[in-house]
């Protein structure tokens, strides 16, 4: 049967990915800038004191003296505050200034913003405002114009209590909303041009699915993983198998997920995403930067080798992929150590070259 005739046929086309969290591992995304209340400039960076410690492990939390926060996602200067505030029961104390909005998302956008954040105080309690603020910017950069530029509601993305994760989640959602954006795009056109008509179907890191236009990024970080972790479920409930570990490698990361004898999910209600706690409830996962395109490197201060976050990705993929690619990657060593068969691997649609993946490391890793 050819894909056409298949996808004619097929009852459902459900999509999971892990391509949100690659960009994430990755650090690739856009320049985000945020607006807050006045007076909260600094809730973000500070992350309530515990961004030191937060998406390490527990050897490294212990070791806080020598702890660093991580790269922010909102450069300080890209953060900027207007004369507003909402009271902790939704009543309007100062409202919203058309020209002070006006002002700052203009000094915004010339200091190379390229999505903007709206987290406003008590924004769960009334998100007036925070209307008010999109709509002043959608006067001034129109979607219909070239100079617009995607604006995102922490009250959207998040309807709970608690300012730092509720921003946290917006900015998260915000440096993947365009990666995601056009590869959900991309792939609903190639599939109504190869003749499937329904809607597809983007499965969440919550354990459900819905609609990609129903589907914000944040929801889609571990997607790949999780629906692991429900195929492992099935597994495990169809044979009897009782508790049940679910790992996914894939070309970034490493995935762990746990099943339960049972069937009770376990999840997290504040989970940290890379080094940043969000307010958006995912099946518990743990997650290693070393996938299968992960690259190795050789620190000679301290004599040790570093895999990833950076990877080679599909194209070019390992050197032994021997497709363009000259850094050294875990598959490259895999295939060195023997775990892989340069003769049979993915049913003999990639010859693996063993000499890219010697010369790649001996280049990069050894004097």
């Amino acid at each position: 049967m050819d894909r056409d005739t298949a996808l004619r046929e097929v009852d459902s086309v459900r999509y999971a990915t892990t391509l949100g969290t690659n960009a994430l591992i990755e650090g690739k995304g856009p320049r985000i800038a945020a607006l807050v209340t006045h007076g909260f400039e600094d809730t973000i960076p500070l992350s309530r004191g515990r961004g030191y410690g937060e998406g390490l492990d527990t050897v490294r939390q212990g070791d806080m003296p020598n702890a660093q926060r991580p790269e922010p996602l909102v450069p300080r200067k890209l953060i900027r505050s207007i004369k507003e505030r909402i009271d902790s029961v939704g009543e309007v104390l100062v409202p919203v200034m058309y020209d002070d909005v006006r002002q700052q998302v203009r000094e915004l956008v010339d200091n190379g913003a390229e999505a903007i954040v709206v987290a406003l105080t008590n924004a769960t309690e009334n998100s007036a405002h925070e209307e008010r603020v999109l709509e002043i910017i959608l006067e001034e950069y129109p979607t219909h114009e070239l100079g617009s530029i995607p604006v995102l509601l922490s009250s959207q993305v998040s309807g709970r209590k608690g300012e730092y994760v509720r921003a946290t989640a917006t900015i998260v959602d915000a440096f993947l909303h365009a990666t995601m954006f056009h590869a959900l795009n991309q792939l609903s056109s190639n599939l109504r041009d190869s003749g499937y008509t329904k809607p597809m179907l983007v499965i969440h890191n919550s354990g459900g699915m819905a609609q990609s236009n129903s589907t914000d990024a944040l929801q889609t970080i571990h997607s790949g993983p999780i629906a692991g972790v429900g195929a492992a479920q099935h597994l495990s409930e169809s044979t009897g198998l009782g508790d049940v570990v679910s790992m996914d490698m894939g070309g970034t990361s490493f995935d762990i997920g746990l099943v339960p004898e049972g069937g009770v999910r376990h999840y997290d209600f504040q989970p940290t995403i890379g080094r940043w706690m969000v307010s958006a409830p995912m099946i518990h996962l743990n997650t290693l930067g070393a996938g299968g395109g992960s690259i190795a490197g050789f620190n000679r201060i301290h004599h040790s080798i570093q895999i990833g976050p950076e990877s080679a990705g599909s194209d070019p993929g390992p050197a032994c992929y021997d497709r363009g690619g000259v850094q050294p990657t875990v598959t490259d060593a895999d295939l060195i150590l023997g775990y892989l068969d340069p003769d049979n691997y993915a049913n003999w649609h990639i010859q693996l070259n063993k000499k890219r993946s010697v010369y790649a490391i001996e280049e990069t890793l050894c004097d």
